[in-house]
């Protein structure tokens, strides 16, 4: 799958939506994900990214 920063991603496992920060073109994302916690930043590898949404900050279900 094909990623680019400023991407809006929705992970296999996690509910909430992310954002793609920068891409290393090996396979990985870094990603930002607002919880209601605080932000986190996660390093992610690109297979477990579900779908990927353009300009959208909602994902159905």
């Amino acid at each position: 799958m094909r990623v680019h920063a400023g991407d809006t991603i929705k992970v296999e496992d996690i509910g909430t939506l992310g954002t793609v920060k920068k891409t290393d073109g090996k396979g990985n994302v870094l990603a930002e994900f607002q919880f209601p916690e605080g932000a986190v930043e996660a390093v992610i590898p690109v297979m477990i990214i579900a779908h990927v949404v353009k300009g959208c900050s909602h994902v159905p279900a």
